[in-house]
């Protein structure tokens, strides 16, 4: 096996893999692509923003894409908003940031960025699936990382038939969620909070009377138990909700479900993540930071791959 290894096989991992071939990707996964496989409604409010790391990745993949230009609106208490005060910013914010049935008073904030300080969002509108496939790799070691030594440089992982395996590496690059990755370093003294909220994802066929075309629509509203909604499809709308909501809610304030999905880290609460010698971390899940976009990592493995030549 190689010596230089990737954990996961999320989209970040599957990035940095193509510019830094010389990695092998360790997943358990059978499907590559992380929550993005394994979520479909999650994978309808996933967007490639319109910048020019991210053309450049689609034009090499010869991947079509169309530019576009979504707008962003704000049901703020009965009323729809293009533009909030930065008080009803903090409100927004703090409605997202809490569980749908606590109250926004319980919640402090220090991080007042929503996806975009515009009212509108850049994307570049393409098949994200077909974006997975063509980064899927020709072929990745099936594993689960069980322990990890990062001064004696070696890691153990259970292979398909659940036999135990040890790897010495040069570098690895993980891109496994934070609070999942350090547990598995038993010599290292963690000084991470690693807290976060989980998340449920609502597909329903039932048209929110405020939405009145394509577009995001955040949500504060204290009878309503979501913060974010927008269409999917052509007949259908995604509901985002902080918490774990059970189905009799849902059913209730929401109704014409179509599918529920739930995410138990759905929304992280920012840390700073440093890299190590020979670790480094990559996607806002590793970087337990949600301010991590496509065009950061593919940005991130172009420079990884030029600092290792410039020292050949």
């Amino acid at each position: 096996m190689a010596n230089k290894y990737i954990f996961g096989s999320g989209i970040s991992a599957l990035i940095f893999k193509k510019f830094n071939s010389e990695y092998e990707i360790i997943s358990p996964d059978e499907k590559v692509g992380g929550q993005l496989t394994k979520h479909k409604n999650l994978l309808t409010t996933f967007y490639i923003h319109n910048t020019p790391e991210t053309k450049s990745l689609l034009d090499e993949l010869k991947i079509k894409y169309k530019e576009k230009r979504l707008r962003i609106y704000y049901y703020y208490f009965g009323k729809l908003l293009e533009n909030l005060t930065k008080e009803q910013k903090i409100n927004i914010i703090k409605n997202k940031l809490k569980e749908w049935s606590y109250d926004s008073n319980s919640c402090d904030i220090d991080n007042l960025v929503l996806s975009t300080d515009n009212t509108y969002l850049d994307i570049l509108d393409c098949k994200v699936e077909e974006l997975i496939d063509k980064l899927t790799p020709e072929s990745y070691t099936r594993g689960s990382v069980k322990l990890i030594n990062n001064n004696r440089q070696f890691f153990i992982y259970k292979d398909e038939k659940g036999e135990l395996i040890t790897e010495k590496y040069d570098t690895l690059i993980s891109s496994i969620p934070a609070n999942i990755f350090f547990p598995l370093m038993y010599n290292y003294k963690r000084s991470y909070y690693l807290n976060y909220l989980p998340v449920t994802f609502i597909a329903s066929k039932n048209k929110p009377r405020f939405i009145k075309e394509d577009a995001i629509y955040y949500v504060c509203n204290d009878t309503l138990c979501y913060n974010r909604c927008q269409p999917y499809g052509d007949s259908g709308y995604i509901y985002e909700c902080t918490g774990i909501i059970d189905d009799e809610t849902i059913e209730k304030q929401i109704g014409g479900v179509i599918s529920v999905e739930r995410r138990y880290v759905g929304i992280l609460k920012d840390e700073e993540i440093n890299n190590f010698n020979n670790i480094k971390f990559i996607g806002r899940n590793a970087l337990w930071n949600s301010n991590i976009k496509i065009q950061d990592v593919i940005k991130y493995a172009k420079e990884f791959r030029r600092s290792k030549n410039d020292k050949v």
